[in-house]
């Protein structure tokens, strides 16, 4: 029996993650609502004792919801047929997540809705101008739903089954991108964005959903949008 080096374990636990991330929807979810929790973080300049909190909290999640998998995973393994104990093994499972859900949403209320940090947070933006920025974003998701359904309806022209772009790629790239842009000195929180966009199109490859060139398209039309529209409108 070949003996299993660091390499291997690291990356059979990567591709655990990768797996409950493609075939889970609610993981999914979390992922988004982590880059989300990031991105408040930035806005509130929460201190390193909140981070901890908060990084606690989200990993929290995210590890009962991967266990939660595994046990399903098993059971399903074991039987197809229906036995109370395995109903009961799949009820603990989820009121795991359940528990560790509520504990992320005592935190996030506690950390982001102190009414004095609440009226310094609004303060401070009314005096970055923000309407500029939130006009300039949701420019930017009209143009690209307009150019979506103007692919798809020439997609169905060509008897393209499955389109000629892939519009969840296009719209995970493209929240990437503006949350780049935006938060560009925040590394960590554009990492989870653009890993979140790469998990999706991986997911929508590997599923069958799209072809590779549907997919790359949709990246490409993520990125470049954006980008052209930052530029162009103040």
């Amino acid at each position: 029996m070949k003996r299993r080096t660091l390499y291997d374990s690291f990356r059979f636990a990567v591709e655990g993650v990768l797996h409950v991330f493609r075939t889970q929807r609610h993981m999914r979810f979390h992922f988004l609502m982590v880059v989300l929790v990031l991105a408040l973080a930035k806005v509130y300049r929460l201190n390193r004792t909140e981070l901890l909190v908060l990084f606690f909290s989200i990993s929290f999640v995210l590890i009962t919801e991967m266990f939660n998998t595994a046990v399903e995973t098993v059971i399903d393994m074991i039987t197809k047929a229906y036995h109370p104990l395995a109903k009961h093994a799949k009820d603990m499972a989820a009121g795991a997540v359940l528990i560790a859900s509520i504990n992320a949403v005592v935190v996030g209320f506690l950390l982001f809705l102190d009414d004095a940090r609440l009226r310094a947070v609004l303060s401070g933006a009314a005096g970055a101008h923000p309407p500029s920025l939130v006009r300039t974003v949701v420019i930017e998701l009209v143009v690209l739903l307009v150019v979506l359904v103007a692919l798809k309806v020439w997609g169905n022209r060509l008897n393209e089954p499955r389109g000629v772009v892939s519009s969840h790629t296009a719209l995970g790239f493209s929240l990437a991108t503006i949350t780049v842009l935006v938060a560009h000195r925040e590394v960590v929180v554009g990492v989870f964005a653009v890993l979140l966009a790469v998990l999706l199109a991986q997911s929508r490859l590997e599923r069958g959903l799209q072809n590779f060139r549907a997919v790359f398209t949709g990246a490409l039309l993520g990125i470049c949008l954006p980008v052209i529209l930052m530029r162009l409108l103040p």
